[in-house]
């Protein structure tokens, strides 16, 4: 049997929970197409690929027809990360300003599915965006025998909106040398930013000192791009 679980007035549990939602009563059969948009063509097919895994309905990527519909907004109120997203008898519509919008949008619709008692969806508005910029998950870099652990790990941060992966390494230029060959990660390491990078969560890796925690830039040889330098504790923003 399906897991599904409900908030108190018995619709399906949302986290984090939207910025604003109103359930407008009914259910809508849910849609088995997810229309591919020139701008979010890579979400929409992540999101049918994710409703499939489900076990609650077939989903398919399609250029027409769709019910489900994710597509540009065209007055730009959403944000960086923001998405609306309404449910109703004609099928399901998000809006987003941004491809991290508009898979933010796709994993509300997720949570819908896996926490209804049938296929189907319930009548929803929904405008949402994160009240912090930065919501970040530190963990060691898994071991080869961990990664596909650590790969599910990585897609639970993306269903829960989590935007920052911190990744605790003991020394920069030994993991360079176990990890990165003729200029390219090897796969461990590409898998985990490859799976990060199409959930849209930023990798940060840093590393323990004896003053407290750093984060690397690459300035020091070990081939990083994300952070920044830092000689003391992590610099995380105030508003964080």
């Amino acid at each position: 049997m399906r897991r599904f679980y409900l908030n108190q007035d018995g619709k399906p549990c949302l986290w984090p929970i939207p910025a604003d939602c109103l359930w407008t009563g009914g259910r809508t059969g849910a849609a088995a197409k997810v229309f591919i948009s020139g701008d979010f063509a890579p979400e929409a097919r992540r999101l049918a690929c994710d409703l499939n895994d489900t076990g609650a309905l077939h989903a398919e990527a399609s250029e027409g027809g769709a019910g489900i519909r994710i597509l540009r907004s065209h007055d730009s109120v959403h944000g960086a990360e923001g998405y609306s997203l309404e449910a109703d008898v004609e099928g399901v519509r998000i809006l987003a300003d941004t491809a991290h919008g508009a898979f933010n949008g796709g994993r509300t619709l997720l949570q819908m599915v896996r926490n209804s008692f049938d296929p189907s969806i319930c009548g929803v508005q929904i405008q949402d965006k994160p009240m912090k910029p930065f919501r970040g998950v530190g963990i060691p870099f898994p071991g080869k025998e961990e990664l596909r652990w650590f790969l599910r790990f990585i897609d639970v941060m993306g269903q829960y909106k989590v935007n920052k992966l911190l990744l605790s390494i003991c020394d920069p230029r030994d993991f360079v040398l176990k990890h990165r060959i003729g200029g390219e990660w090897d796969n461990s390491a590409a898998a985990i930013f490859s799976c990060a990078s199409s959930r849209h969560i930023e990798v940060i890796p840093f590393m323990e000192m004896a003053c407290g925690t750093g984060i690397t830039d690459g300035s020091e040889g070990t081939g990083f791009t994300n952070g920044s330098v830092c000689t003391g504790f992590m610099d995380v923003p105030d508003d964080a």
